[in-house]
């Protein structure tokens, strides 16, 4: 196993972090996969892909965490 330092940005909050933007409304030049961003998910990260990880109660949703993570990667 390799160690790379990563930097780790952490969002957090309940209404203020509700995800009601609607995925099908991203232009189609945003990627699915957004570049060096990722999700915990069940106990690991995987890659923040919109429409199948689940940032929001729905999986057709997404927060400012979508906004915010193109403008950092």
């Amino acid at each position: 196993k390799s160690s790379q330092a990563v930097d780790v940005y952490l969002l957090g909050g309940q209404s203020n972090m509700q995800g009601l933007g609607k995925i099908a409304e991203i232009p189609s030049e945003i990627p699915k996969e957004i570049p060096n961003t990722f999700f915990w998910v069940g106990g690991k990260f995987e890659p923040l892909v919109l429409g199948k990880t689940k940032i929001s109660n729905r999986i057709t949703d997404f927060g400012p965490e979508v906004g915010f993570a193109l403008n950092i990667a």
